[in-house]
């Protein structure tokens, strides 16, 4: 899986670490307690970050964007979408052809993006994208957070 953050602001909030393995483009919500942060575990909820960790080891050099993962223990460089804010991301809880231009899409359990209005974090499908880097994504605009 793999993603980025293509424009728009964000708040950044380094200070927790992954509780289990997570990977760039997927959505987690903190356990402020611990400090720890991991998949929301339940479906739209609100409080979600949207993990940008980047290869910046010379272990992490010969690993694909799309493989890179964030080890659990390991601290993660969490993104707090704002309104407005472009992204795009590998992180579909269906096929790609559950997906259209317009639609919209909540952070379900798994900090996946789902096609539901429901959530409280909501974006709407900018472009539907067949391959991106090997797989399906989706380009989206963040509506209400």
């Amino acid at each position: 899986m793999n993603g980025l953050i293509n424009s728009g602001l964000y708040s950044t909030n380094g200070a927790f670490k992954a509780a289990t393995t997570l990977v760039r483009g997927q959505f987690v919500t903190p356990t402020y307690i611990g400090k720890t942060c991991a998949a929301p575990g339940t479906d739209a909820l609100g409080d979600v970050y949207f993990v940008d960790n980047h290869i910046d080891t010379p272990e992490e050099l010969a690993i694909a964007d799309r493989d890179f993962v964030v080890k659990a223990g390991t601290f993660v460089e969490n993104r707090k979408l704002q309104m407005g804010c472009t992204f795009t991301t590998t992180s579909l809880e269906a096929a790609i052809g559950t997906y259209a231009v317009g639609g919209v899409v909540m952070i379900s359990a798994a900090g996946k993006l789902k096609a539901n209005l429901a959530g409280l974090f909501q974006a709407t499908i900018k472009e539907v994208i067949t391959n991106y880097d090997g797989e399906a994504a989706l380009k989206c605009i963040v509506t209400a957070v």
